[in-house]
C-alpha cells in the first residue's frame, strides 16, 4: 500500500544536489492512517537551508 508513496517522493529532489529523497536515504518511514499519510524523514544537514522547500514538495505529493 505505502509503495506508491514511495514512488511520489522519488520525484521529490533535494534543490542542494540532483538526488532524490528515497536514493538519499532520508525517508526512515511511511504509514497512512484514516486517510492521513506520516513521511519521517531527516534532512542532510543540521539547519538545511533548504528544509522548507522540501517539506513543501513533500506535503504536495
Amino acid at each position: 500500500m505505502t509503495q506508491r508513496f514511495w514512488s511520489a517522493l522519488a520525484e521529490v529532489q533535494d534543490p542542494e544536489m540532483p538526488v532524490n529523497l528515497v536514493d538519499l536515504g532520508v525517508i526512515y518511514g511511511i504509514t497512512e492512517r484514516d486517510g492521513i499519510v506520516e513521511v519521517d524523514l531527516t534532512f542532510t544537514a543540521m539547519g538545511c537551508p533548504a528544509s522548507d522547500f522540501i517539506l513543501e514538495d513533500v506535503r504536495e505529493r
